[in-house]
């Protein structure tokens, strides 16, 4: 099994999302990949540039090919269309997603010389539509579908290994049942460096490579070293640094094949399926480990992440305080009456 790592660069909000502030979060990631000798594919939002400028979004791509980097195309319409209510592409008829998806590959052709292999619907926001008009482009590649996503309006026959679909080739971003069993999934997750513990990601890679699955594809983004704590403000997370660095300590150690998009034969990519889908399956225990590091991370940015943290927390202060009284209240109140 080969590991495809990918990021996906973006910044809706704040810049520094991407690389412009006190912490170069992008430059950083480069820095662990170059010390590791691993390559990786960028998705790069070429959407962005009516946002951000020419100059900034082509310093970014630039900063990537001297690394020798994959770079492949991502897109949020909503940069260009200017409607913020809309941030995905299948929210947006045939005609329109054309002006949208021609005008990133221009953009994309400027900055690289040649037509993407590869796309990346923002938010997995991605129709059949979508995927016509990324062959009629003559890209090759989508990693858009999510299974059980609810943005993800496409259907390949594969929710976890490359297939044809509708004459294009599909490699799934990997899911992981984050809640629920195999049969009865009640959420499902990508494969996903920022929001699953270094543990998780460890051991659904171990499990996968036991499954024969020919490609994991684990999602990191641009801003991966930085923690959300509101609408637009981020907090740099040195942690992250570490956990990225031991994720791919862990990788070469343990004799992970890593790979890029430009690298992988479309034809060879597609195979038989296996007898069941090597979706990951994790313990109660695991899941619960889950949701407790998904409340810490996203407590800054979700209303019901809040609440279920809350919640927690008073469920753990209400399990002490009943304990200590069983054991207190005899010894208080006790005696021979």
């Amino acid at each position: 099994m080969e590991v495809l790592l990918t990021i996906d660069v973006e910044a809706h909000r704040n810049r520094q999302e991407i690389s412009d502030g006190p912490q170069d979060g992008l430059g950083n990631i480069l820095e662990i990949f170059r010390h590791a000798a691993q390559k990786a594919t960028f998705f790069v939002d070429l959407c962005e540039i009516p946002t951000w400028t020419l100059d900034f979004m082509s310093s970014i791509c630039q900063r990537l090919l001297r690394d020798r980097h994959d770079v492949q195309l991502h897109a949020h319409p909503h940069h260009v269309s200017g409607d913020l209510k809309r941030w995905l592409l299948s929210e947006y008829s045939r005609q329109e997603q054309n002006e949208i998806l021609g005008y990133a590959i221009e953009q994309y052709k400027r900055e690289v010389g040649s037509i993407p292999r590869a796309f990346r619907a923002g938010g997995f926001g991605i129709n059949d539509d979508t995927i016509d008009l990324l062959r009629e482009h003559g890209i090759v590649f989508d990693s858009s579908y999510l299974y059980r996503h609810d943005h993800c309006e496409i259907t390949p026959t594969e929710i976890d290994r490359p297939s044809k679909y509708r004459e294009l080739v599909e490699i799934p971003v990997t899911p992981v049942v984050t809640l629920g069993t195999r049969r009865y999934p009640i959420r499902v997750a990508p494969l996903d460096f920022n929001w699953l513990p270094l543990k998780i990601l460890q051991t659904s890679l171990m499990r996968l490579r036991e499954q024969s699955l020919p490609y994991a594809v684990m999602l990191m983004h641009s801003s991966s070293l930085f923690r959300r704590t509101g609408r637009s403000k981020l907090q740099y997370r040195a942690d992250n640094e570490e956990k990225l660095r031991r994720l791919l300590d862990f990788l070469d150690h343990e004799g992970f094949g890593t790979s890029t998009f430009n690298l992988i034969d479309p034809v060879s990519s597609v195979r038989s399926p296996a007898a069941r889908p090597a979706v990951v399956i994790n313990n109660p225990l695991n899941q619960y480990a889950i949701l407790l590091y998904q409340s810490e991370i996203g407590k800054g940015i979700s209303t019901r992440i809040r609440v279920f943290r809350m919640t927690h927390v008073l469920a753990v202060v209400g399990s002490v305080i009943g304990i200590c009284w069983c054991f207190l209240y005899p010894w208080l109140f006790g005696g021979d009456h």
